[in-house]
C-alpha cells in the first residue's frame, strides 16, 4: 500500500481503510466483551494487509507483561503462549519508538525471543505497531507475512497501520469501559444479594425520571414481588402505602426517606417506617439511604431497609405482657395491703377491668349455703344482679374448675345463662373466671363486653392470675380474721391458764409468755421476751437438740421433764409439753411438778431408806447407812449424832469426795453432849425439829466441842441446814444434821418434813439394831447357859448309867432288882436325850450345827431308830407295823437322821394310849424322793395346833400319866430335815383321830458297797487301861465297871497326873475325857504320844457334847474314835475291843 506524494493515503487505500474501520466500529458496538472486540480487530487487521496472521497483544495489569489476547491466522499454538516484557526485545523497540516497525527476517533478528517457534510455524516477517491510549502504551498489533514489496512497507502502509491501531485502541477502550461498568454492576448485585436486609439501588436524581436500578433478594422476599430494573420510583406510592412511625398518614412521594436522599443529597439513618403491602399485610422496618455521587453530583441512591416487623411485634407483646404483669402486680399489692374484704373486692375489679380493657366486671363468693352472692360489681344494673345471683357454671364441690368463655352470647344461646337478661343488659361476650383456693371453688370473677369478643390465651391467663391472687387474699383475710379471733381467745386462755405457757421460735427465742410464766420464773415479761428458753434450763440437762425439733416437725407432741432455774437461782422441776403451731412457732406448756416430784423423790428416798435400814441389823452399819442416805438427795453433808444413855458417837457423810479429809477431821471430834444440845436447842430434846434457812454462827458455837471443832465446822461453809431428832418411844436417841453447802440449796418446811420422816425411820432402825445387838448378847448368854447346864446335867447322868450297866452285869437272878435297874436306865437315858436335843436345837438356832453327810441307806437308819425305841414301845403296850423299802439312799448324817426318826417315834409313843398302834414306813415317793411316814392312832391334833406344831417349846395335850417333855423334839426334827434338803409335815383329822408325820428326803444313786471286814476278836486279857476323867463319880463308876469286865484300870483326874501315870506304867489303851481341868484332852494326848513307847497306844475320847467335837483336831491329836457320855458299857467294851484288835493304821482312822 503506497502513500501519495503529498503524504496522504491514496484514495483506493483510503476507501479500503475506511471500510475496515467501519467494520471495526460496527463490531465494537455489538460486542459484549473485550475478547470479542479483540478477535474482530485481529481478523480485520490480517485482512487489511493480506497477511498470514495477525495478533492483538494487551498488557495484563496483574503481571505487567504483554500477552496474546486475540489471534487470527496460522501459528496459534505458538502465539497463544507468548508473554513479552514491555521494555525488552522487539516489544521494547516498538513501544519505545511509538511507531510501526517492520522485520523482514524474524529468524535473523536477535530481538525476537520466539523466533525459532515462529519460523517453525511459517512466519518469517512481521509488521508491528503500538496501541497507545492517552499516551500510555497498552498493547501491540502484530501482522505476520504481510503482502509487502521486498523493500518493505511504504509510508502509506505505516500510516494505514497507525490509523488502524489508533481506532482499534479507541474501540478496545470503549468496550473495556463498558465491560468494567457491567462488572461493577454484577459485583454490586452480588453484594446486595448477599446482604440479609432488603436493599434498592435508585438511578437518577430527578424524581420524575429516577428508576429502580437494582433490587436484592431480601427486598423481593420482603415485598412479595420483584421490581423490574428501570421501574420509575413514582410507582412506589401506588404499589405500597408507606407510613411514618406514628402511622397517622402515609408519606407523600417526596417525603419517602429514600427519595429525600436523592433530592437533598443527605444520608438517612434508620428511620422507622410502616409499609402496608398488598393483602393488608404490614411491614415495619428501619430505612437507611445514602446518595451516590459522580463528579460531585447526585446520580442515584442506595436504600437499605431493616425488617423489624417481628421485633416490633415481640416488643408489642412484651409491652402488653409488661402492662398485664404490672396490672397483676398492682392488683396483688393492692389486695395484700387492703384492710378489709371490701377493699379487696374493689381492688380486684380495678385490676381486672384494667387488664382486660373492659369497664364491666363483678365478683361473687359462695356463702355458707354454697350459693354465689355478689360482693362487688362495675356497670351492672340491680335488675341484672337480682336475676343472675346464685348462678354458677360449676357445682360447688368441683375440684380445680376451668374458666368458661362465651365470645358471642347471640351465637351460643344454649351455653348462655338467661340470654334475655344478658340481651337486656347489653352484654354480648362474657367470661366466668373461677376463684380457687387449694383446689376448692370459693367464688368467681365475671367479665362482660358489649360486643363479641374472642378471649385470647393471654387474657385468660391474666384473668386467672388475678383470680388466684384474689382468692388467696380473700382466704388469707378470712384466715387472718379467724386467726385473730383464735389468737384473741388463745391469749385470753393463755392469760387465764394456771400453768406457764410460752411461744418460741425455731431457735428457742421466747416470743410471748403468760403471767404465770413470769410468776414461776421470777422474770418479768419484758425480760422473758427475747430470752432463749435454754437460759432457763439447767445446763447439765441440755442435749444436742434441746427443743426436739425433729420430733416436733414430725407432728409429735414432745413431753419432757426439765429442771428450771429461776431468777433467784432456785431450781424448779417442770413437765414441759411442746408442739409445733401451724405458723412454725413452738408452743410450750409447763406444769410445775416440783412439789409432786419432790414428794415422789421423797417417797422413793424414804422407801429406799427403809430398805437399806432394814437390810442390816448391825448397829455400826446402820449408823453409817443413816449418814449416807441423806447425801446427795437431801444435802451436801450429813451428821448423825448419838447421845443416848451416855453413848456418844458421830457419823459423817459428804456428797463430794474432795471433802473426805474434812469429814475425817470432823469424825475425830466427839459429838455434842446431850446436855449441851438441850441447852442450845431445848426443843430438839423435846422431839422437835429445827430448820435453819441460813446458818447463824451462834448455833455452831453452841454445839461445838472446842475452838478447833468450831473452826472445822465453819470450814463447811453451811448455806442452810436441818436438825431433826431421832426419837423412838418418847426417847431421843440422837439427831441428824443435814447441811447444804456447795449446792446452795435453801431448805423449806417440805424438806424438813422429809428429813423428820428420815429421822423417825432412822431412829427406829437404830433402836432395832441396838435391840438386835442386845438380843444377840442375850442369846449368846442363853447358849452359854444351855451349854454349861447341859454339861452339868450330863456329868451326874454318866455315873448313873455306868452304875446301872455295872449292876446289870452283877445282878443276874433278882427280877425285881433288874426291873428297877431298867427303869432307872430308861429314865436316865431319856434325860440324856433331852439334854442332847436341847443342845442341838440351840446349835440350829445359831446356825452352828454341822452335818457329816455320807451316802446312807434309809432302811438301815429307820431300823436302828426302831431298835432304839423297842423298850419304850413295850412299856407303852403299843403294836408296831413296819414297811421298809430297801435300796433307798440319801446323802445325810446317819446319826442326825436316826435322831429324826427316833424323835418322831418317841412323839408317837407319848401321844398314843396303851393298846394303840403305830405304823412306820419308808418308801420311794417318786424317782427323786423318799418318804418316811410315822403314823399313830393316838389322841390326834387339833386343827388350830397344826400351824404351831413345829415351833420351839410347843406342846400338845397328852395323858397325865406320860411326861409332856419340853416341846423341842419336833422343832429339832424340822430343823434337821430341812438341813438335809427335805421337808416334814404333820396331819390329823382332829382330836382322838391319830396323827401322821411325813418326812420327804431327796434320793441319790446307790453307792458301790464292800463287805465289811469284821476284825473284832476277843480282846487280850488283863489289858491295862489309863482312864483320865475329871468328874470323880464318873471316874469311879467307870473304873469299877471296867474292872468287873476284866480290864486293869489306872485313873487320873487331870492331864498332868495322867502323864505321870503314863510315864510310870505304860498303858495298853488310853480312855480320856476331852473336857479336862487345866490341860484338855487334845493337849494331854499330844504330850502322851511324845512319851517313849506311846506313839501306837490306842486311845478313845469321851465327850459330854458329841456335836461340839472337832473331828479334824481329834484325829490330829491321835484319837481315832470317841464316845459320848453318859457311856453305854456294852458300847464302850465293843469299841475298846475294836481298837485293840485293829492295826496301828486303823487306830488312827476316825470313828464315833
Amino acid at each position: 500500500m503506497r502513500e501519495s506524494e503529498d503524504g496522504r493515503i491514496p484514495t483506493e487505500h483510503r476507501h479500503r481503510l475506511l471500510e475496515t474501520l467501519l467494520l471495526l466500529v460496527q463490531q465494537c458496538a455489538v460486542a459484549k466483551s473485550l475478547a470479542e472486540v479483540a478477535d474482530s480487530t485481529a481478523d480485520l487487521l490480517r485482512s487489511l494487509f493480506s497477511a498470514a496472521a495477525a495478533h492483538v497483544m494487551l498488557r495484563r495489569e496483574e503481571s505487567g507483561l504483554l500477552e496474546t489476547f486475540a489471534y487470527s491466522g496460522v501459528g496459534r499454538e505458538v502465539i497463544n503462549t507468548r508473554k513479552l516484557a514491555l521494555n525488552e526485545g522487539i516489544a521494547g523497540v516498538v513501544l519505545t519508538q511509538s511507531k510501526p516497525v517492520y522485520v523482514a527476517d524474524i529468524g535473523s533478528d536477535p530481538r525476537w525471543e520466539w523466533r525459532d517457534e515462529l519460523r517453525a510455524a511459517g512466519l518469517e516477517s512481521a509488521f508491528l505497531a503500538p496501541l497507545i491510549l492517552d499516551t500510555e502504551p497498552v498493547g501491540m498489533l502484530e501482522v505476520y507475512n504481510p503482502a509487502m514489496p521486498p523493500q518493505g512497507p511504504s509510508p502509506e502502509d505505516e500510516s494505514v497501520l497507525m490509523a488502524f491501531a489508533a481506532h482499534a485502541a479507541g474501540a478496545l477502550r470503549v468496550v473495556q469501559a463498558r465491560q468494567r461498568a457491567q462488572d461493577e454492576s454484577d459485583r454490586l448485585r452480588v453484594v446486595l444479594d448477599s446482604i440479609p436486609l432488603p436493599a434498592l439501588v435508585i438511578d437518577g436524581a430527578d424524581l420524575a425520571h429516577a428508576t429502580i436500578e437494582l433490587q436484592n433478594r431480601a427486598s423481593r422476599e420482603a415485598a412479595g414481588m420483584a421490581l423490574a430494573p428501570g421501574t420509575p420510583v413514582q410507582e412506589l406510592s401506588t404499589l405500597y402505602a408507606i407510613y411514618p412511625a406514628d402511622c397517622t398518614r402515609p408519606y407523600a412521594l417526596e417525603e419517602i426517606p429514600a427519595l429525600r436522599a436523592l433530592q437533598r443529597g443527605e444520608v438517612i439513618y434508620q428511620e422507622e417506617v410502616h409499609i402496608r403491602l398488598p393483602g393488608d399485610r404490614w411491614l415495619v422496618g428501619l430505612a437507611s439511604a445514602a446518595p451516590m455521587r459522580r463528579g460531585g453530583k447526585v446520580t442515584g441512591a442506595v436504600v437499605v431497609f431493616e425488617d423489624i416487623t417481628h421485633r416490633v411485634r415481640e416488643e408489642e407483646k412484651v409491652r402488653r405482657r409488661y402492662d398485664q404483669l404490672r396490672v397483676i402486680y398492682d392488683t396483688a399489692t393492692a389486695v395484700s395491703e387492703a384492710e378489709d374484704l371490701a377493699q379487696i373486692y374493689e381492688k380486684a375489679l380495678d385490676g381486672l377491668t384494667r387488664a382486660l380493657g373492659t369497664d364491666r366486671a363483678s365478683l361473687l363468693l359462695l356463702d355458707a349455703d354454697q350459693v354465689m352472692r355478689f360482693k362487688a360489681w362495675r356497670g351492672l344494673s340491680e335488675e341484672y344482679r337480682k336475676a343472675v345471683e346464685g348462678h354458677t357454671p360449676w357445682p360447688p364441690d368441683v375440684q380445680d374448675p376451668r374458666p368458661v368463655l362465651i365470645a358471642d352470647v347471640a351465637r351460643a344461646p344454649e351455653s348462655t345463662p338467661l340470654p334475655e337478661v344478658l340481651q337486656t343488659e347489653g352484654i354480648r361476650a362474657i367470661a366466668f373466671i373461677p376463684l380457687v383456693h387449694h383446689h376448692r371453688l370459693v367464688g368467681k370473677l365475671m367479665v362482660y363486653y358489649g360486643e363479641p369478643h374472642v378471649f385470647t390465651d393471654e387474657e385468660v391467663q391474666v384473668a386467672q392470675t388475678i383470680a388466684y391472687h384474689i382468692a388467696y387474699a380473700i382466704e388469707r383475710h378470712r384466715t387472718t380474721e379467724s386467726l385473730r379471733l383464735s389468737e384473741s381467745r388463745y391469749r385470753m386462755l393463755m392469760e387465764q391458764a394456771s400453768d406457764p405457757i410460752a411461744v418460741l421460735d425455731a431457735e428457742g427465742q421466747i416470743l410471748a409468755a403468760n403471767a404465770r410464766t413470769a410468776e414461776t420464773t421470777g422474770y418479768t415479761r419484758e425480760e422473758l421476751v427475747g430470752m432463749n428458753v435454754t437460759h432457763l434450763f439447767v445446763p447439765s440437762e441440755l442435749s444436742e437438740h434441746p427443743l426436739h425439733l425433729p420430733e416436733l416437725r414430725a407432728g409429735k407432741t414432745v413431753v419432757t421433764e426439765r429442771q428450771v432455774r429461776t431468777k433467784d437461782g432456785s431450781i424448779r422441776i417442770a413437765e414441759v409439753s411442746a408442739r409445733l403451731l401451724p405458723d412454725g412457732r413452738i408452743q410450750a406448756i409447763a406444769r410445775d411438778i416440783t412439789e409432786r416430784k419432790r414428794d415422789a423423790i421423797a417417797q422413793r428416798f424414804l422407801a429406799e431408806a427403809s430398805r437399806l435400814l432394814a437390810s442390816s441389823l448391825d448397829y455400826e452399819t446402820t449408823l453409817s447407812q443413816v449418814a449416807r442416805l441423806a447425801v446427795p438427795g437431801l444435802g451436801d453433808w450429813c451428821f448423825v449424832y448419838i447421845f443416848d444413855s451416855g453413848l456418844e458417837r458421830t457419823e459423817v457423810a459428804t456428797a463430794d469426795p474432795a471433802d473426805e479429809a474434812l469429814a475425817k477431821k470432823l469424825v475425830g471430834f466427839p459429838p455434842p453432849t446431850l446436855k449441851a444440845v438441850c441447852e442450845a436447842l431445848p426443843d430438839l430434846c423435846a422431839g422437835e425439829a429445827h430448820l435453819f434457812e441460813s446458818v447463824h454462827p451462834d448455833v455452831l458455837a453452841a454445839i461445838a466441842r472446842s475452838p478447833e471443832h468450831l473452826e472445822q465446822m465453819r470450814a463447811l461453809g453451811a448455806h442452810s441446814a436441818m436438825l431433826v431428832p431421832m426419837e423412838v418411844r418418847g426417847r431421843v436417841l440422837g439427831a441428824i444434821n443435814i447441811v447444804s453447802t456447795r449446792s446452795a440449796r435453801r431448805y423449806t418446811h417440805r424438806d424438813l418434813t422429809q428429813a423428820m420422816e428420815l429421822g423417825r425411820r432412822a431412829a427406829l432402825a437404830i433402836e432395832n439394831a441396838r435391840l438386835y445387838r442386845e438380843a444377840q448378847d442375850a442369846n449368846r448368854a442363853k447358849d452359854h447357859f444351855i451349854t454349861v447346864i447341859s454339861h452339868e446335867l450330863r456329868n451326874p447322868l454318866a455315873p448313873i448309867l455306868a452304875g446301872v450297866d455295872m449292876l446289870r452285869h452283877l445282878v443276874t437272878e433278882d427280877g425285881r432288882l433288874r426291873r428297877t435297874l431298867e427303869i432307872i436306865d430308861r429314865n436316865a437315858r431319856l434325860q440324856a436325850r433331852l439334854v442332847n436335843d436341847l443342845l442341838d436345837l440351840s446349835r440350829v438356832a445359831r446356825g452352828k450345827i454341822e452335818l457329816r453327810c455320807v451316802p446312807v441307806a434309809l432302811d438301815t437308819i429307820v431300823r436302828s431308830a426302831i431298835q432304839g425305841q423297842q423298850s419304850d414301845l413295850a412299856d407303852a403296850r403299843l403294836s408296831l407295823h413296819v414297811d421298809l423299802q430297801s435300796g433307798l439312799w440319801v446323802n445325810g448324817d446317819a446319826d442326825r437322821l436316826q435322831q429324826v426318826v427316833m424323835n418322831l417315834l418317841s412323839n408317837a409313843i407319848k401321844f398314843t394310849p396303851a393298846g394303840g398302834e403305830i405304823r412306820v414306813s419308808c418308801r420311794a415317793q417318786d424317782p427323786g424322793h423318799a418318804r418316811i411316814v410315822v403314823e399313830d392312832t393316838g389322841i390326834g391334833i387339833a386343827p388350830e395346833q397344826l400351824p404351831r406344831l413345829f415351833r420351839m417349846f410347843e406342846q400338845g395335850k397328852m395323858d397325865k400319866h406320860k411326861g409332856a417333855g419340853m416341846g423341842i423334839g419336833l422343832a429339832l426334827v424340822k430343823a434337821l430335815v430341812e438341813r438335809h434338803g427335805g421337808s416334814v409335815t404333820a396331819e390329823s383329822e382332829g382330836p382322838g383321830k391319830g396323827s401322821r408325820f411325813t418326812v420327804e428326803l431327796p434320793l441319790i444313786p446307790a453307792p458301790e458297797t464292800a463287805s465289811a471286814d469284821n476284825r473284832l476278836q476277843q480282846a487280850p486279857d488283863h489289858l491295862r487301861v489309863l482312864l483320865v476323867e475329871g468328874d470323880p463319880d464318873t471316874r469311879e463308876i467307870l473304873v469299877t465297871a471296867l474292872g468287873i469286865v476284866g480290864y486293869s484300870v489306872t485313873s487320873a483326874p487331870s492331864g498332868e497326873e495322867a502323864l505321870e501315870r503314863a510315864r510310870e506304867e505304860r498303858p495298853g489303851l488310853i480312855l480320856a475325857d476331852v473336857d479336862l481341868p487345866g490341860m484338855d484332852g487334845y493337849e494331854f494326848l499330844k504330850r502322851a504320844r511324845a512319851l517313849p513307847g506311846m506313839q501306837s497306844v490306842p486311845a478313845l475320847m469321851l465327850t459330854g457334847d458329841q456335836k461340839a467335837i472337832d473331828v479334824q483336831r481329834t484325829r490330829e491329836a491321835g484319837f481315832p474314835a470317841h464316845l459320848t457320855k453318859p457311856v453305854d458299857l456294852d458300847a464302850l467294851e465293843a469299841r475298846i475291843r475294836e481298837l485293840v484288835q485293829a492295826g496301828p493304821q486303823a487306830r488312827t482312822e476316825g470313828k464315833s
